[in-house]
């Protein structure tokens, strides 16, 4: 049942001989109950692990990642990942803040866990496994369908355990014990006090599921969408957009994290800027979401309001998941995604700096400024080949020299 490779069998060269107790603990061990496959291996240790990984890294052939402040370790192999961390408790001073940390038993490091499905322990033997550690009922919860937390206060301490109830009842097809449904229906208010880093990374970890939009139609009616979208409205429509967009085969470039959004935003680009800050947002993500909701904004209904090359122009600076985003609401009929991506990323205006140079213009304000009132001739139809361009700059030096 429990798993036996180069990994585990380097894990046993180390820890087998029983000096220090080594545990496969929570989704690991969960996993393996449920038959499910993986390749990271999450190990609790009775003593701090950062002693022992130098040794780990060099049997693995890797570089280890170590926080000597929450003593855990961390190590990419090419047969998998390793994360280890020493037995411990945590006390949360408020509610939402990150917990400190005090090494512990076995005992309270499974207590302090979010539900009794992850907190199961296995200890590494040198012959194998020894008996299943299960202090909270959680193999028969597993058996029963059941998201059950182990104590009442356990959504305020951390309020993310709030998504990750839902993040597991939707993978796993559970259901909420009655209690746990009662406690995180009162403490979704919580969720406003985690910090934004937090937040995104949560919703990162959401749209990394099979079953995002079960998971958002949760959120939504266990009462939690405002406290963790703020000042985004929940739309029906919006969801069942995302839905449609899941069910198609989405190109294996694109940040599925950003299609959703665009597509919970439909419509509310001043909703963004909120979230934006609610949720840490890298500067690059907010331009690159910005920058969609804007052009669809401007052509929402009808991209006639300018000419074709106009949309072009437009569209050729969008990301990726911007591009898409347009593409799915407002492509021209008939193309493909890549006909569409290729017409829109070729588009080039015929006339360069290199070219003006040419013709005398100095790189600088004056270069750019001329550029952009090309740029504008052009998507409006004005001139269509490099000479006709330059006939035309040269037309605007002149009438500027006349001034």
């Amino acid at each position: 049942m429990f798993p036996e490779n180069a990994l585990i069998g380097v894990m046993r060269d180390i820890f087998g001989n029983g000096r220090v107790r080594v545990f496969l603990v929570g989704g690991s061990v969960r996993d393996c109950l449920l038959n499910k496959v993986s390749n990271d291996y999450d190990f609790m240790c009775e003593e701090d692990p950062t002693a022992f990984v130098e040794l780990l890294a060099v049997k693995l052939m890797c570089r280890p990642v170590v926080n000597k402040k929450l003593l855990t370790a961390s190590l990419q192999t090419k047969w998998g990942t390793i994360d280890l961390a020493c037995a411990r408790k945590e006390i949360y001073d408020t509610p939402g803040a990150l917990p400190r940390v005090f090494p512990a038993k076995w005992q309270e490091d499974l207590n302090r866990r979010d539900f009794s499905i992850n907190a199961l322990a296995v200890p590494l033997t040198k012959d194998g496994w020894g008996d299943m550690l299960d202090i909270a009922g959680g193999r028969k919860d597993l058996a029963d369908g059941v998201i059950r937390t182990l104590h009442g206060n356990s959504f305020r301490d951390d309020p993310t355990r709030i998504l990750r109830a839902l993040r597991f009842k939707n993978r796993l097809g559970f259901f909420l014990e009655e209690a746990t449904a009662i406690w995180l229906r009162r403490d979704c208010s919580y969720l406003e006090r985690v910090s934004p880093a937090r937040r995104m990374k949560e919703w990162l970890a959401i749209c990394q599921e099979k079953e995002i939009t079960e998971i958002l139609w949760d959120i939504y009616r266990e009462g939690g969408w405002h406290s963790f979208f703020k000042s985004v409205q929940f739309v029906p429509e919006a969801i069942t957009n995302c839905e449609e967009l899941l069910k198609g085969h989405l190109p294996e470039d694109l940040q599925v994290w950003k299609l959703v959004l665009l597509e919970i935003l439909d419509g509310r680009t001043e909703s963004l800027l909120v979230l934006a800050d609610f949720w840490g947002f890298a500067k690059k993500d907010f331009q690159a979401l910005y920058d969609a909701l804007r052009v669809a904004d401007k052509y929402r209904g009808d991209i006639t309001k300018s000419s074709h090359r106009g949309f072009l122009q437009v569209i050729s600076g969008l990301s990726l998941e911007g591009l898409y985003y347009i593409y799915r609401h407002y492509g021209e009929e008939g193309l493909t995604w890549e006909e569409f991506r290729y017409k829109a990323k070729s588009y080039r205006m015929p006339v360069d700096g290199d070219s003006l140079m040419k013709i005398g213009v100095e790189t600088g304000p004056r270069m750019g400024e001329l550029i952009r009132r090309l740029e504008e001739c052009y998507a409006r139809g004005m001139f269509h080949t490099q000479e006709e361009g330059i006939a035309l700059a040269k037309f605007f030096l002149e009438e500027e020299n006349n001034v």
